[in-house]
């Protein structure tokens, strides 16, 4: 089953392990050799930033 969520709102330790599956990694070539829940903390932190720091057009959020 899939299930939509903010990022922030999925336990580091699922993200953690999504990042170090090969079939993930493979399609991300400047991934760093060594993924852990720090990593993981500093994506989740990084995606919370966007709605302030991104690019909002018509009340939508571009990035």
């Amino acid at each position: 089953m899939i299930t939509f969520a903010r990022l922030s709102e999925v336990p580091l330790t699922q993200i953690t392990t999504h990042m170090c599956d090969p079939r993930v990694t493979r399609y991300f070539p400047l991934m760093p050799d060594h993924w852990d829940d720090v990593a993981s903390e500093k994506l989740v932190a990084a995606h919370l930033m966007w709605p302030a720091s991104g690019c909002l057009i018509s009340s939508t959020h571009a990035g």
